[in-house]
């Protein structure tokens, strides 16, 4: 149903179909009908056993040439991303500790514990039916969004840039900027995990690529059990036209020939 070419078997011994010829090579202790039978279920297992290579070598094949590298596109994007942010970042840093500055509905604060409070109250304004975010202010070149998480029963503020980061709000004015500054100076931590995410999706493909070098280990084996299983069945089959079994097969003929009948008058 998954549209996967997966294949399952088990030996079942009511599977296998004796010819003429080899009932009687059997019959007549012919070892080769028994290298034959068991060639039967080796040479189905090693071709079961290629067809599950063939099926991982495809996977495989998609995801080195399609899978991982879109990944890598994808995890390269966001890295840029949080680099430009994290330029912006830098370019709004305050001079010194104790400059300050906050937009809250249009109006820039200055005044560090003026403008928490405003934030505050701005947040616990917000509509918490809906759960959508909306655009409260502005911090350090983000715009802020405010939303009630109705699963944990918190106020949220994302500071958006090319990329969102999220930070808890509480009910300390002064303690929700402390939680906005943390949530933006992990930034390098986050350019960081996706930096290592990358370097482990190329060196997957790496992986995959040595993989993919490797044949069929069995590949011989199968070859030769197969060939050989050919030359026994050639040979079975020309048994059936020998002397002995067509003189066989003339006297069953010859009996079941019906009697023909004396054509004339009783007297």
């Amino acid at each position: 149903m998954s549209g996967q070419a997966v294949e399952r078997s088990c030996d079942d011994i009511d599977s296998t179909a004796l010819s003429f010829a080899e009932l009687k090579a059997l019959s007549a202790g012919d070892p080769r009908i028994k290298e034959k039978m068991d060639l039967d279920v080796e040479v189905s297992k090693l071709k079961l056993l290629k067809t599950n290579y063939e099926s991982e070598r495809y996977a495989l094949e998609d995801n080195v040439n399609k899978y991982y590298p879109k990944k890598i596109r994808a995890v390269e994007d966001r890295i840029a991303q949080m680099d430009r942010d994290w330029e912006t970042l830098r370019a709004n840093a305050f001079p010194d500790t104790d400059s300050f500055a906050i937009e809250v509905d249009g109006t820039l604060y200055i005044d560090k514990k003026e403008g928490a409070e405003r934030l505050l109250e701005r947040i616990a304004a917000i509509d918490i039916e809906t759960g959508k975010p909306e655009l409260v202010g502005n911090y350090r070149g983000f715009p802020l969004k405010a939303y009630f998480n109705g699963i944990s029963q918190e106020y949220a503020v994302l500071l958006c840039g090319e990329r969102e980061y999220k930070a808890n709000m509480g009910r300390d004015a002064l303690g929700n900027i402390a939680r906005l500054n943390n949530a933006l100076s992990k930034i390098p931590e986050y350019i960081k995990e996706e930096r290592a995410e990358l370097q482990n999706l190329s060196a997957q493909i790496e992986r995959g690529k040595e993989e993919l070098q490797k044949p069929f280990e069995k590949e011989d084996e199968l070859r030769e059990k197969t060939e050989r299983l050919i030359e026994l069945n050639a040979l079975l089959k020309l048994d059936e036209n020998t002397p002995e079994v067509i003189a066989e097969q003339g006297e069953q003929s010859a009996e079941t020939q019906p009697k023909k009948e004396l054509c004339g008058m009783e007297r």
